[in-house]
């Protein structure tokens, strides 16, 4: 439970869900609502940080959840190594490519993803690296051609 807010009943949530309750709930009004445990009200303005639920809650012990990673470490520093851990699953960042690797091998598939920008060297415009070919075959006027006389000269389109 991240940041734990006790409320007036003494039922516990967290802050953020507690402010969504208040925020999206259909018995809420914009500065109140129910206990989802007991219906009791209660008010936005009322929800404070529990002080000893977030020690407590920052100090569980973690081990992370990706397969052949060892991190061990608190619930508090737990979100930090999931950002960064390198035997974590992510996925490619270009558009259009559904590809899943370790993030510790991303980087290689990145470097040569089909789906990846790259500048044409004729327009300088930024073109997907699977239709580059073509589009410097077919669209890019700054484009060498071979010469339609058939000379074996390459001339610009």
């Amino acid at each position: 439970m991240m940041k734990p807010t006790s409320l007036a009943c003494g039922h516990s949530g967290c802050m953020k869900c507690l402010r969504s309750i208040v925020s999206l709930g259909d018995n809420a009004t914009p500065s109140a609502a129910l206990c989802p445990i007991c219906r009791e009200t209660f008010r936005f303005d009322q929800l404070q940080i529990n002080i000893n639920l977030d020690k407590l809650s920052k100090s569980v012990k973690m081990k992370c959840s990706s397969p052949g990673c060892e991190w061990r470490g608190t619930l508090e520093h737990a979100r930090g190594h999931e950002k960064n851990c390198p035997k974590a699953r992510v996925k490619c960042p270009h558009n259009g490519c559904n590809h899943f690797a370790v993030r510790a091998e991303i980087q290689a598939h990145c470097n040569n993803c089909e789906h990846k920008k790259v500048t044409c060297h004729g327009c300088k415009k930024e073109i997907k690296k699977d239709g580059l070919a073509q589009h410097q075959a077919t669209e890019c006027y700054y484009s060498q051609v071979d010469c339609p006389l058939g000379c074996g000269v390459n001339v610009p389109r």
